[in-house]
């Protein structure tokens, strides 16, 4: 059984000056959904092994709160995952070594909404800092589809 968590970053700041969009921070909004979020992922005691990230600043963040909280030091960042399609979140969550059975992966919409939709069939824009649960009966991450699918729970900071 893999388990995996897609995670939406949560709420930017907005870009200003000659700031990039990579080195947009996380909003005081933000930074308490991310806490907010984290903290509700381990009451109901999810626990990642390996949390894979977007190297921008807002993913960072959203990642460094989820790791401190949830107790996990193995976090990868990956300039591939910025503002990556599903096809390339996709291809980071399969070349994931199968030791690992709970994965997270922290990226940008529209892509962590597309891959939401490739799994579980219903596209919505997903709101910040949500996470999509999804179990799938398989022994490895290359083998992760719809019809491997077993069970899925959306959670928003909305809820």
């Amino acid at each position: 059984m893999k388990k995996l968590y897609i995670v939406r970053h949560a709420t930017a700041e907005d870009a200003t000056g000659d700031m990039s969009d990579h080195q947009r921070p996380l909003s005081a909004k933000g930074i308490s959904e991310a806490d907010v979020m984290a903290h509700r992922l381990l009451e109901c005691k999810l626990a990642p092994q390996k949390i894979l990230a977007s190297s921008a600043l807002r993913t960072t963040m959203t990642a460094n709160t989820m790791s401190q909280v949830l107790d996990q030091e193995d976090v990868e960042l990956r300039d591939e995952l910025y503002n990556a399609p599903y096809e390339t979140l996709l291809e980071h969550i399969e070349k994931t070594d199968k030791s690992i059975e709970e994965l997270m992966i922290i990226a940008h919409n529209p892509g962590v909404s597309m891959l939401m939709s490739y799994f579980i069939g219903n596209y919505d824009t997903l709101p910040p800092c949500s996470v999509i649960e999804v179990h799938f009966d398989v022994d490895e991450w290359n083998n992760v589809d719809r019809k491997h699918l077993v069970f899925d729970e959306i959670r928003t900071t909305l809820d």
